[in-house]
């Protein structure tokens, strides 16, 4: 039978904290009682927005694409989405047994358990990570995501007090790091590597790469102008991967991946069982991709806008429209001819990149027991998000399932490129 539990701390000897199950839904349904709709635990975060940098906002043809719906994350349920500045998200119910364990260690408090949770006076209280742990029908234990607590929210004082624990990934943390001008500066880190080098060392351990980063040559280096300025490390981590052609996935230890769509198709593969949908079901493939991009007179910037645009074969949708920084170069009327080269190869980048994103497997799966057979489609770029959950039923107390799909539209829209060696923009 599976199984799903929180871990205070790494070891196999760690501490569990048991999971309560939510008899006949009592517990959500005094949740949907006691909260006004939109003010839920995380209700603000059923739809998110994809945040674009400020550019040149009316050569943007349409609203930038907006990540597909999440679910609402219901009591022992945590939805686990693709990208970095949407967070992973859970609501576990916890005895009263277990609280003050829980709290303990997650705020490193000294709190007794009994009366209210002590308010420390800490306004960032996430400090120690417990671990979300699962068991398969199998037998396997796996570590499937360090998650941080936050404020719990107290069901009853009867008895049988319990407490419903937002838990949340580490890219909760990642929305409110902001990385200051100096550390997030291209002028030391010229390349894409450099850069994501830079942003590592100024960020907290709860960072990690999964890996090198490789990318395309043609999408040049970052551009300095808007890697000048302190942004969100969430935001910035998005856009760096967006636009080099990639996607952020997080793994099951909690660390960043930054995916080609070649190296996403390698995790896609179907699990062996429980296969709901379609494999591969109607991709929707642009029939051409439009780049916007200014052009620079004598160096010179008077907002003068120009596209080019390239067409994919087998499409089966309508155009996509990307906004690029890069800049082409022209002297005394005459373009420059490095320029205009690179700008040709970013653009076939960029159209090729996009055409296999949107061609890629699509699917929806649900695997009772565990992700044992799916847990390398956590990995994978084509995924939207996968939700986990423990069932309450009296037949069948502990059951968990997975779910993952491919969203329509999660390319973004921006570009933030810039040609080596010429013109930098303020």
């Amino acid at each position: 039978m599976s199984e799903m539990w929180l871990q205070l701390g790494s070891a196999s000897s760690s501490p569990s904290i048991p999971i309560t199950m939510d008899y006949e839904g009592q517990v959500s349904e005094y949740l949907e009682n006691r909260y006004r709709q939109g003010e839920m635990p995380f209700s603000h975060a059923v739809l998110d927005d994809y945040e674009q940098p400020v550019i040149a906002a009316e050569v943007v043809a349409s609203k930038p694409p907006r990540e597909t719906e999440l679910p609402a994350v219901g009591i022992n349920e945590f939805l686990m989405p693709n990208g970095m500045q949407r967070f992973g998200r859970g609501l576990f119910l916890i005895d009263k047994a277990h609280i003050a364990a829980l709290v303990n260690f997650c705020w490193g408090i000294n709190w007794d358990g009994t009366g209210q949770i002590p308010n420390d006076g800490v306004s960032d209280r996430a400090i120690d990570a417990a671990a979300v742990m699962i068991k398969d029908d199998l037998g396997n234990i796996n570590l499937f995501q360090p998650v941080y607590m936050l404020p719990p929210i107290q069901v009853d004082s009867g008895d049988n007090e319990l407490y419903i624990v937002p838990m949340v990934d580490f890219r909760w943390l990642a929305l409110h790091f902001t990385l200051g001008k100096d550390e997030f500066d291209v002028g030391s880190a010229t390349t894409w590597p450099d850069l994501l080098t830079s942003i590592n060392n100024a960020t907290p351990n709860w960072l990690a790469f999964g890996g090198n980063v490789t990318f395309s040559a043609e999408y040049l280096q970052p551009d300095p102008g808007y890697f000048s300025a302190s942004r969100s490390l969430a935001y910035a981590l998005d856009h760096i991967a967006a636009s080099i052609g990639h996607r952020i996935t997080i793994g099951n230890s909690g660390q960043t991946n930054i995916q080609s769509w070649g190296d996403a198709l390698g995790e896609s593969a179907k699990p062996d069982r429980a296969m709901f949908g379609t494999y591969n079901a109607n991709p929707t493939i642009p029939d051409s991709i439009r780049v916007s991009y200014r052009q620079l007179f004598d160096h010179a910037d008077n907002e003068t806008w120009n596209s080019v645009e390239a067409g994919i074969d087998d499409h089966t949708g309508a155009e996509c429209h990307v906004v690029t920084t890069y800049y082409e170069e022209w002297y005394s009327e005459t373009v420059d001819p490095m320029s205009q080269q690179d700008l040709a190869a970013l653009v076939t980048r960029i159209t090729q990149d996009i055409g296999a994103w949107r061609a890629g497997p699509n699917y929806a799966i649900t695997i009772p027991g565990g992700p044992d057979d799916g847990t390398s489609l956590e990995r994978c770029g084509f995924t939207d998000y996968t939700l986990l959950k423990v069932d309450c039923s009296s037949a069948i107390p502990q059951l968990m399932t997975t779910y993952q799909s491919r969203p329509a539209n999660f390319y973004s829209p921006i570009n933030l490129s810039q040609q080596p060696g010429l013109y930098r923009h303020p």
